[in-house]
């Protein structure tokens, strides 16, 4: 059969049946329709195979659209000038970065009793991005999937609790680790020496 496309406002067309596809599109008038002929159950099934075929996503083969990234980019250079400017005013040790601060504590003791003994005064990048250590955080970052906004979002963090923003001592992390890692850093107080140093 003929599709004949179109919407409402542009005078589209409208298959014999009037079936739902075609009024979902706005058809308005008679036309041949590919779904003329098939039962409702029938086209249902189409449509609904059609729709998850538009759906599916690999993100390994997705390309890498340099203007979104150059967003990402700059929100996360905005996020870490604001946080920069916050403990510039204030001592990291009196700020609460989320309404789950003393949960997100007790599960890294949990999990990475190491992290919390240095209160996490420097990172490992290497160490933290190697596959043991994807396969350890990945799933203490999966437990505030739905508790934290933004959990996954890209977020710029210090590699040393003692060092500025700077190129050699900043890495790109999940929103989730870098809340992890500066409430340790606050809550020991290693944060505060920005707001002295002025």
């Amino acid at each position: 059969m003929l599709s004949v496309g179109g919407d409402a406002a542009s005078g589209g067309e409208f298959c014999r049946t009037r079936c739902s596809a075609c009024i979902a599109r706005g058809h308005v008038q008679p036309a041949l329709c590919f779904y003329d002929g098939m039962s409702n159950r029938r086209k249902t099934k189409r449509i609904r195979r059609m729709a998850t075929e538009q759906k599916k996503f690999d993100a390994e083969t997705a390309d890498n659209l340099e203007e979104i990234e150059k967003q990402f980019a700059v929100k996360a250079i905005e996020h870490a000038q604001v946080y920069w400017n916050i403990l510039e005013k204030m001592p990291g040790s009196q700020l609460k970065l989320t309404r789950l601060d003393d949960e997100i504590i007790e599960h890294l003791k949990e999990v990475f009793p190491d992290l919390v003994a240095s209160n996490g005064a420097t990172i490992d990048e290497n160490e933290m991005k190697s596959h043991a250590g994807k396969n350890k955080w990945r799933p203490f970052l999966m437990k505030y999937e739905k508790l934290v906004d933004d959990y996954n979002f890209g977020t710029l963090l210090r590699t040393d609790a003692k060092a500025e923003y700077e190129e050699h001592t900043t890495i790109f992390v999940p929103r989730m680790q870098f809340f992890a890692i500066e409430i340790l850093r606050n809550r020991a107080g290693l944060n505060d020496w920005i707001c002295q140093k002025k």
